[in-house]
């Protein structure tokens, strides 16, 4: 009876898990460029995302309309990497490094370009910075099937048996 209760409780916990992420990609906007991972060994789907239900996905792609059941999606992430991050990293590097180098000679501190020059460098970082972002995909999981759950009859009881995926 116990092993039971397990099964119960580990499919009440998928069932959540499984809801909440739902739940969450379903609060994105409709039109955003998505990625789709399916289960089977098929290619990466790319478009936009036209809707997402509890049991299936519709995506917008070469002004194809297609339906994936949820049950054939793996991952879905969504493409929107911002630029300002990018640029907000190379300038506290480089304005950093220019206050750090700048700053550790007492002389060139009592210099009245101390500041400009401070702001010149953290200005060629965060171009820099954009710049190299701009180079990168970036890629923010909307959706992931993370588990799935399996309860069968057992010569004693019930046999439980639970797999992860990454």
């Amino acid at each position: 009876m116990t092993a039971i209760r397990m099964a119960v409780l580990c499919a009440v916990i998928q069932a959540a898990s499984a809801g909440s992420a739902l739940a969450q990609a379903a609060q994105s906007t409709a039109g955003a460029t998505v990625f789709v991972t399916p289960t089977d060994d098929g290619p990466e789907l790319r478009g936009r995302l036209v809707s997402f239900g509890p049991e299936t996905l519709t995506l917008l792609s070469n002004g194809q309309r297609t339906t994936l059941p949820i049950s054939r999606v793996q991952r879905i992430d969504l493409h929107d990497d911002s630029l300002k991050n990018g640029a907000i990293i190379g300038a506290s590097i480089y304005g950093g490094l220019a206050l750090l180098a700048i700053g550790a000679d007492p002389e060139l501190r009592s210099d009245p370009m101390f500041i400009p020059v401070v702001l010149i460098q953290a200005g060629v970082g965060a171009l820099l910075g954009t710049a190299i972002d701009a180079l990168h995909r970036g890629r923010t999981p909307l959706y992931r099937r993370t588990t799935s759950l399996s309860v069968a009859p057992a010569r004693k009881g019930v046999a439980v048996g639970m797999s992860f995926r990454f």
